[in-house]
């Protein structure tokens, strides 16, 4: 029983003894005070009929007649005069019964007495005879019943009127009390929120013991994000040139395929420092940085250059390749040109002697938003390989289109995501994150298409939904087919992808709220996964949908994460989780020690506010270093 519901208990037995007692302690001084009426009333009758008859003569017809109206004028049951001498009564008269005017319970319950009086009548110096009188009860219970009623009333207004103020009075008592719950609820579920200090100086004390504790929370990671975002720099970004290194390019090309429409088109010029290991050994490795650095400074100078209100992203892939990455249309031949000369006049300058023979060759490419990024990295090394053999004739080539693998149209595509959401040949495709010892910590489900050909799945086909604007129809029957999942499997720990467009969706998310509470056990078993880089566009929406969904008793999880996330100061209120690294993060643990302490710092500050690690599969050696790590699960792709 909550607190709210034994204080009202508790109110409600006081104020009904107090009713009850106050109701009874009334009726009981009203039938005294009748009772009191009666006897004044019968005694002052007596002797106002005694002293008149005393004063008049003693003709039976007159006292007869004083009897008479004496007994008309008032309430009277019994009024008679017995002479002294014993003779037969002059005049008694006995009120005939009326009807009674209330409950026979209540006459019963509080009886009226109304003992008789007594009055001697005197004739001269002698006294004549006895006079007796005896009030009517039924009117004196009239009266007891009318006032009892009345009583009754004027204690039941005020019992409403006390009853309104405890109302006012408990809700002034629990509305900080339920502050303090849902502040403990919230740091149960990992959310180091903190909370207004209530005026109860009990509540107050608790109120501030975990206001404490989630400033302490709030201080750590403040700390050990500090350390993150200092390795995540050093990580990201070339030390030489200082541009940003082959992780964040490859997660940046990522997230623009999986970001984008299928319509949209995007550029990539990549070019590489033919023999630079001969050339560090032959200028050294002074002189050789700085012509890197020159490089690094043309490919920046190139990406200024471009008025494009999308991101530009210039990165150095290894020790000879450097990577230019365009979201949005840019003219490829005008793009090489450039770039051919800029680093032409750089040769020239840095090494007049080699003549016009610069050791640079350059590859150019469209990127389609339905790409796959290892087909147009694929592509894009093979591209640089026809150069290297054209080379020095001609150094760049540029190519300005491929085949999805697919080969259908816009049109076609059209048919076969409607096709596949109305015919119901959408299947489903599993990926099992597994912890240390192999158990499985949590499953992720993403849609497939079926067709006569091909079984399409969902990264090869999203970018199309996006384009047509149903990519919220997908993420809804994923969301509903993990749900149906959940409640035929009572062990499973399920994991749906939902896509930028999907979590600002009204109708999704109404949609979502009451399936979650219509279900609230299947909704305790599942994690909706968001991709890092919507977070970090929109991190206000997120939050929100963050709360919301923890509210409705699911999860929220971050994927394709590059820690980036982990720096943010709503970070130790949302709750989630687990985090999915991005695969370029995790690539060399075991040789890498910038890479392994990156990893141990991201699991300090993920444990540290409830969150689990996963990453991809990596190979054996390195996997056992990611747990030391502190990594929690790897993802199995079937």
């Amino acid at each position: 029983m909550t607190l709210s519901k034994q204080l009202w208990l508790l109110i409600s037995i006081l104020l009904v003894s107090a009713f009850l007692g106050s109701f009874v302690f009334s009726s009981l001084s009203i039938r005294s005070y009748v009772e009191e009426q009666l006897v004044l009333k019968n005694t002052d009758t007596a002797n106002a009929l005694a002293l008149t008859i005393s004063q008049t003569e003693k003709d039976e017809a007159l006292i007869e007649t004083f009897i008479a109206t004496q007994f008309d004028l008032g309430h009277f049951k019994h009024i008679s005069l017995q002479p002294l001498t014993g003779e037969p009564i002059i005049y008694e008269s006995a009120r005939p019964a009326e009807s009674k005017t209330v409950p026979s319970w209540f006459t019963t319950l509080l009886p009226l007495s109304s003992p008789e009086a007594t009055a001697r009548v005197m004739d001269g110096w002698g006294e004549y005879g006895l006079l007796r009188v005896a009030s009517d009860t039924e009117s004196a219970y009239t009266l007891l019943w009318n006032n009892i009623i009345r009583t009754m009333l004027w204690l039941i207004a005020l019992l409403i009127l006390v009853a309104i103020a405890a109302r006012y009075l408990v809700r002034t008592i629990t509305r900080p009390l339920e502050n303090v719950v849902r502040q403990a609820e919230s740091i149960g579920r990992q959310q180091f929120i903190e909370a207004k200090e209530p005026n109860t100086e009990e509540l107050k004390r608790v109120v501030q013991s975990m206001n404490l504790l989630s400033r302490n929370v709030k201080q750590l990671l403040v700390t050990e994000r500090q350390h993150v975002e200092a390795l995540r720099k050093s990580l990201q970004y070339d030390a030489v040139t200082g541009l940003a290194n082959r992780s964040v390019f490859m997660q940046s090309l990522q997230t623009l395929l999986d970001e984008g429409s299928a319509e949209q088109e995007h550029r990539l010029l990549m070019f590489r420092v033919m023999d630079l290991i001969e050339l560090n050994q032959r200028l050294g490795r002074k002189q050789t940085d700085q012509i890197l650095c020159g490089v690094a400074n043309s490919l920046i100078q190139l990406k200024d250059s471009l008025d494009l209100a999308q991101p530009v992203v210039a990165a150095r892939l290894n020790g000879s390749d450097f990577a230019l990455l365009i979201s949005g249309k840019a003219d490829l031949k005008t793009l090489v040109t450039e770039l051919s000369e800029a680093l032409r006049t750089l040769w020239e300058n840095r090494l007049p002697s080699e003549g016009q023979r610069v050791p640079i060759i350059i590859a150019a490419t469209n990127v389609q938003g339905d790409d796959q990024r290892e087909a147009v990295m694929t592509h894009v090394d093979g591209l640089l390989a026809q150069a290297e053999m054209e080379w020095p004739e001609q150094n760049s080539v540029i190519s300005k289109s491929r085949d999805s693998g697919y080969g259908f149209s816009a049109d076609q595509w059209r048919a076969v995501l409607t096709g596949a959401l109305n015919s119901g040949n959408l299947g489903l495709a599993v990926d099992q994150v597994k912890t240390s010892s192999g158990d499985i910590a949590l499953e992720e489900l993403t849609l497939t298409i079926a067709t006569p050909n091909w079984n399409i799945p969902a990264q090869h086909f999203r970018p199309w939904a996006r384009r047509f604007g149903i990519e919220e129809a997908f993420d809804q029957r994923l969301f509903s087919e993990a749900l149906a999942l959940l409640e035929t499997d009572q062990d499973r720990q399920l994991s749906v992808r939902l896509s930028q467009d999907t979590v600002s969706s009204v109708s999704f998310l109404s949609n979502m709220t009451e399936q979650l509470k219509r279900y609230p056990d299947q909704g305790r078993r599942l994690t909706l996964a968001i991709r890092e880089s919507t977070a970090i566009t929109s991190p206000a929406q997120f939050a929100a949908f963050a709360k919301m969904v923890g509210e409705l008793g699911a999860k929220v999880g971050l994927v394709d994460a590059s820690a980036e996330f982990l720096s943010s100061d709503l970070l130790p209120s949302l709750g989630l989780s687990f985090i999915h690294l991005d695969p370029n993060l995790t690539t060399d643990i075991m040789n890498n020690g910038k890479e392994e302490l990156f990893i141990q710092r991201i699991c300090s500050v993920a444990h540290s506010v409830g969150m689990k690690v996963f990453i991809d599969e990596p190979a054996i050696d390195q996997k056992n270093q990611a747990l030391q790590c502190g990594v929690d699960g790897f993802r199995h792709k079937d």
